[in-house]
């Protein structure tokens, strides 16, 4: 009896911490040595900025289909930060009109 309910003791203290870090992240992650020491200022493009982009990226400018995937996708700095020409060799292809 007195290991169920040192199990059931534990199991709860998992669950809790589990849901504590999945609240609250970035208090338990730890930065390395050299990171940056500011905070960087972030903030949400909202639809109205975006639809300012469009309007000046039109559709037929080489950032109009980058914008859209971007909006659309909704990826994290570390996402866009994270991409290499390399992870593109792949798939580039050569056109007689490359954009300027």
């Amino acid at each position: 009896m007195k290991s169920k309910i040192k199990a059931l003791r534990e199991s709860r203290k998992m669950t809790q911490e589990a849901l504590t870090y999945a609240v609250y992240p970035c208090e338990y992650s730890i930065a390395p040595k050299n990171a940056p020491q500011t905070v960087v200022f972030r903030f949400v493009v909202q639809f109205t900025q975006f639809r300012d982009l469009v309007h000046t990226f039109p559709l037929g400018h080489p950032l109009h289909a980058p914008l859209e995937l971007l909006w659309h996708t909704g990826p994290r700095l570390g996402e866009i930060l994270g991409l290499m020409w390399g992870d593109f060799a792949d798939k580039m292809q050569t056109t007689k009109n490359p954009c300027p």
